[in-house]
């Protein structure tokens, strides 16, 4: 854990190679690669610090906004059930609303008891 690292627009352009060159390479290091993207929190806290200059308070305060993102993921987990419950309440009732309101139609009319004949076998079942 810790503070999270993520690259910049900014760069330092040190040496050009050939793409050819640079698949073939990539290619047999690729399956290691997950293994180097992991840096333990030491690392990660020296490299930001001694190397990229920011502060302590700068550390606590990305830890701060990590563990903010993480939460509200967190929440959002748990609330998609009750959010599609809520999605399909609405949807009902704004389709109720709709079917009620004056000027129905004949055809409108068959079709409100198409769905109540439906609900009401689906629920005696």
């Amino acid at each position: 854990a810790g503070p999270p690292l993520s690259l910049d627009w900014s760069y330092a352009k040190t040496f050009e190679k050939d793409l050819e060159e640079f698949e073939q390479e990539r290619s047999t290091s690729r399956l290691n690669s997950m293994r180097k993207l992991h840096m333990n929190k030491y690392k990660r806290r020296n490299l930001l610090t001694f190397h990229w200059g920011l502060s302590e308070e700068e550390l606590k305060e990305a830890r701060r906004e990590t563990k903010k993102m993480q939460r509200q993921r967190s929440m959002t987990q748990v609330m998609l059930p009750v959010q599609r419950v809520e999605e399909a309440y609405c949807s009902i009732k704004n389709f109720i609303k709709k079917k009620t309101k004056g000027g129905k139609t004949e055809e409108d009319v068959e079709d409100w008891s198409d769905i109540s004949n439906s609900a009401s076998t689906k629920a005696s079942t």
